[in-house]
């Protein structure tokens, strides 16, 4: 028989078109962004809003793509990549450059106007070291006795090399802003003389350092916002909004802050099970990624398979999470057995809940007692929405921390005694040990 392999196939986002293997439907949402994009004469930041995992990037892409197969002019940016530069202006401007192909003279004037505006802004953060000489010049700000102290003992060439900049820094104020307003000019002139909207794409955003992100949402609203651009940012709006706190402070309304920026916020569709005919595609997804591990096609293959797609909906499971289950499921090596759903409640405790996974797999009764009020709350959820069989089988792992709680795994009226039988090289209480130690694996 052959073994599955231990990683999938190394395959590209975007297949020979755009949109192959589109599983999730996801295609009928990018048609409809176009078309309102095509309304937005005067320009817009959009935001596409989905936790990690949920396809952002597999949409942003597919979507890119097709835009440029319709003729639009797109840049693709992963702003993590970059995010080691200085300022995100430049990133910004040297990708929406790399597009402009068709004018060579318009290309050259916009490089021009985007060079002066390199040295405009870059003849100020170079000089961030004297930040507390300079506030404490212009603006009589306490800064302490300690900070004062540093400054009154500063060398007279120091100070004078401080008022010097001061001085010149409002002589070239007025060049800057005239530098900046120029570089818009130029670029307005381009992007309105164009049949269809310029898109950018700014994928990765909330991964990114916090000061870089939020100088880059800030840098396309102040340099590029001007009509027939459209910025789409993939991204996880809560984890940018804590970036957002994180530069300006706790107290920050980071909603509202972000809320300056973005004109328009769409959420992907969440993929899952209680959504009318969800299930069919969750299922093709789970078949196609299971596919690619070549697994052998026999009972405990499709129990795992069912058993995986019960748990979407119980643990929200996101697109990624589905991927990680299935590679720590070919890791394990336990594709020919019987007990695979306990396999697949265990996998899928490491990946949702890996603390008290770390601690079950030491027989921590602690753990035990958490995940069964966890386990307890889910069954009242499912009832409540009228499922009671998932309620049924969320019964069964309730059983089973029960047993391990009350060191007693033999109680008739449960069906872990059942379930024992799969297990006979090892004693009830090392089973979950047992699961654990065939998914002994960092993933991310």
């Amino acid at each position: 028989m052959q073994e599955p392999l231990l990683s999938m196939e190394k395959s590209q986002i975007v297949g020979d078109n755009p949109f192959d293997n589109d599983l999730l439907n996801r295609r009928d949402l990018a048609n409809k962004l176009t078309q309102y994009i095509e309304r937005l004469k005067m320009g817009a930041v959009i935001a596409i809003d989905a936790p990690w995992g949920d396809g952002k990037t597999w949409f942003g892409k597919n979507w890119s793509e097709q835009l440029k197969i319709d003729g639009y002019s797109v840049a693709y940016i992963d702003a993590f990549e970059q995010d080691y530069m200085d300022d995100p202006f430049m990133l910004l401007a040297s990708e929406l450059l790399d597009i402009i192909q068709d004018k060579p003279q318009a290309k050259m004037r916009l490089t021009t106007k985007a060079t002066n505006v390199v040295k405009a802004t870059a003849s100020i953060s170079a000089k961030v070291g004297m930040g507390l000489i300079t506030k404490f010049a212009l603006g009589g700000v306490d800064l302490g006795n300690e900070i004062e102290g540093a400054i009154s003992e500063a060398s007279k060439e120091t100070a004078n090399k401080s008022s010097k900049w001061i001085e010149n820094s409002f002589k070239k104020h007025s060049e800057n802003k005239k530098s900046i307003s120029e570089f818009k000019e130029e670029l307005e002139k381009y992007a309105t003389n164009q049949d269809k909207p310029i898109v950018i794409f700014v994928d990765e955003l909330d991964r990114c350092k916090p000061d870089f992100a939020v100088s880059l949402v800030e840098r396309i609203k102040h340099f590029f916002d001007v009509p027939n651009v459209i910025f789409v940012l993939l991204l996880n709006r809560e984890q940018l909004e804590k970036a957002i706190k994180g530069v300006y402070g706790a107290e920050t309304d980071a909603f509202a802050y972000l809320g300056k920026f973005i004109n328009f916020s769409f959420g992907l569709p969440k993929v899952n099970l209680i959504d009318t005919g969800r299930d069919y595609q969750i299922r093709q997804f789970i078949y196609q990624t299971v596919k690619k591990y070549k697994f052998p096609q026999n009972r405990d293959f499709n129990s795992f398979t069912a058993s995986l797609e019960f748990w979407v909906f119980i643990f929200d499971l996101s697109l990624r999470d589905i991927e990680k289950a299935i590679a720590l499921y070919a890791f394990s090596g336990a594709y020919n057995v019987y007990y695979t759903d306990y396999l697949v409640y265990v996998i899928l405790l490491k990946i949702k809940e890996n603390d008290i996974f770390k601690r079950l797999s030491v027989s921590d009764i602690e753990a035990h007692k958490e995940m069964l009020k966890k386990l307890d709350n889910l069954i009242e959820k499912s009832n409540a929405q009228d499922r009671s069989f998932d309620g049924d089988m969320l019964t069964l792992y309730r059983d089973w921390h029960t047993a391990y709680i009350n060191d007693d795994f033999t109680n008739s009226q449960s069906r872990i005694s059942e379930m024992l039988k799969w297990f006979r090289r090892v004693t009830p209480k090392q089973i979950f040990p047992y699961l654990a130690q065939k998914i002994d694996l960092s993933i991310d």
